[in-house]
């Protein structure tokens, strides 16, 4: 139930499912302060893995796409807070999904980069090219979920290799 460019329909219980608020045993005033995330992936293990460690009070995966043709094709609808994309995707790189998120009607959402080092020189492009945070997916000691909240609170957590760079 997991399928790419995963919209799906309400009551479904994967990714991006839309769960009536009755149903989900949260308030309205819960619901209205939850964090709309959409994640880019290359891989669908590791959107489910990824989905999976995201999983927490405040955070909702809405949907997720393998491509950035995919992603461009339901962001518009879904309208999510962040989008949590790979570094580099089948169809062309992440600073191409910041240009297609900034031309969105609604306003671009934050955006966060998935590296494996620091070492790889696109993670500064993309932070250059306007991506709002990065984690490393090797980092051990801060989980993804952790690192979102940050950067949805305008928090920029940075090594300071990568700061030096980009400021």
């Amino acid at each position: 139930d997991f399928t790419p460019a995963g919209v799906l329909s309400p009551g479904s219980r994967g990714c991006g499912a839309e769960v009536p608020m009755e149903q989900s045993g949260m308030s309205h005033s819960v619901a209205s302060t939850m964090s709309r995330i959409f994640l880019i992936a290359n891989d669908p293990l590791d959107a489910s893995r990824l989905r999976s460690s995201l999983e927490s009070p405040g955070l909702q995966v809405v949907g997720w796409a393998t491509t950035l043709a995919q992603a461009c094709e339901t962001i518009e609808e879904l309208k999510p807070n962040l989008v949590i994309s790979d570094l580099e995707l089948i169809d062309g790189p992440f600073e191409e999904v910041i240009g297609e998120l900034g031309k969105s009607r609604y306003g671009r959402p934050m955006t966060m980069v998935l590296a494996r080092s620091l070492d790889d020189g696109r993670v500064m492009d993309a932070m250059r090219q306007g991506a709002d945070g990065y984690h490393l997916t090797s980092n051990a000691t801060e989980p993804l979920a952790g690192a979102v909240r940050k950067v949805l609170a305008g928090e920029a957590p940075m090594a300071p290799e990568i700061a030096a760079e980009v400021l």
